[in-house]
């Protein structure tokens, strides 16, 4: 009797779950502080940090391009590859961006007040928006549900992704460093064509898929990289420790080339203790459901924002004696409790539910032709 190999486990990279949760929650108290009355000492003082949304990106490659690699082989197969990542992400993109929609209109109505009302509700954004296009360079500046930039961004990286595994197949780690540097200088021209508004790469968002791109082509890369390290990696506090010394580079006068090398290097030092030690830090497993809200949290952060930082704060000012930044904990709790209820009840059941009908009508082909294969040969 012929037992059949059971397909071996993935493998749980615990630390990038832990650093893409924190670096949500730096994002959104990023935005938080804008309405603090010491703003001017926050914000700068977060920007410092704001290369963490290239770990997003570097993650997301690292992730997908393991994942995936192997499973896009035909059209067929890639077509089934962005279905699925878009039930997963577009329901809550949409969602959120309904309501940023039902705000405008409000403000169209005069029911709301919004200083930046005239930017954030750019109607002839929307369709840019809702088609994942805004940070192709298709807006002057963000609107609606601004961070979805990077959303946007990611799209591009899932619709590059069958060139990605071509380069990374045809030339290996340095078609794929190439790559990144490409997608860097592209950004660069950009910039200098004054294209965009933002002076450095770290600071793009309206033309953020080509920073996100670069980032994307790392992770991949950083794949390979661990493939080929023949010394084991046992610690995991390498990895950590790693990640202290980037961030604090952020703060440092140093070339944003430097940084991106440094979060590479923490990835790939990160990568090999989860290869070579996968239960060292099994202790964070049962807050796993926690971190996986990152995506959650980067979404809801400003709708939570609105409520609790603008709506609430509007009506209690002129009877309370405190600053609003004691709002910023309850919005900030508020933000994870709804991501958390929403990954639970909203994106992973609609995820499920489209991922099931495309299996469904999957099975339905097949047994179709089965049948059709069994007729002809009566």
């Amino acid at each position: 009797m012929t037992i059949a190999a059971s397909a071996p486990k993935p493998t749980i990279y615990h630390a990038f779950a832990v650093w893409r949760f924190v670096a949500a929650l730096i994002v959104m108290m990023y935005h938080f502080v804008h309405l603090s009355d010491d703003w001017r000492i926050w914000v700068p003082w977060l920007e410092n940090m704001m290369p963490l949304l290239d770990l997003f990106f570097m993650v997301s490659g690292f992730l997908i391009y393991e994942r995936y690699r192997h499973h896009l082989g035909n059209l067929k197969s890639f077509g089934t590859f962005l279905y699925k990542r878009l039930a997963r992400l577009y329901p809550l993109h949409l969602i959120t961006t309904t309501f940023f929609v039902l705000l405008g209109l409000g403000w169209e109505a005069g029911l709301i007040r919004a200083e930046n009302g005239p930017y954030l509700f750019d109607w002839s954004a929307l369709p840019a928006n809702l088609l994942l296009l805004q940070a192709w360079g298709t807006t002057e500046w963000l609107s609606f549900n601004f961070p979805s930039w990077s959303l946007s961004a990611e799209w591009l990286c899932y619709l590059l992704m069958p060139l990605v595994v071509f380069i990374a197949a045809r030339s290996g780690i340095p078609g794929l460093i190439f790559g990144a540097v490409i997608a860097y200088l592209l950004a660069l021209f950009v910039i200098a064509q004054g294209w965009s508004a933002a002076q450095s790469i770290a600071e793009m968002k309206s033309w953020g898929a080509l920073r996100g791109l670069g980032s994307f082509f790392i992770g991949a890369a950083l794949v390979r990289f661990v493939e080929i390290s023949t010394f084991r990696m046992r610690s995991h506090l390498v990895g950590q420790f790693a990640m202290g010394i980037t961030v604090w580079l952020m703060f440092q006068p140093v070339a944003y080339g430097y940084i991106l090398a440094a979060l590479g290097g923490t990835l790939w030092l990160a990568a090999l203790a989860e290869r070579d030690n996968p239960d060292g830090m099994a202790w964070l497993r049962p807050g796993l459901p926690l971190f996986a809200v990152s995506f959650g949290i980067y979404l809801w952060h400003p709708i939570l924002e609105a409520f609790f930082l603008k709506g609430v704060w509007r009506i209690i000012e002129p009877i309370v004696d405190f600053r609003i930044d004691w709002l910023f904990i309850p919005a900030a709790l508020g933000t994870i409790i709804v991501a958390l209820v929403s990954h639970a009840l909203l994106e992973k059941p609609t995820g499920d539910w489209l991922i099931d009908r495309l299996r469904g009508r999957k099975t339905r082909h097949a047994l179709a032709a089965r049948t059709a294969l069994m007729e002809g040969g009566r």
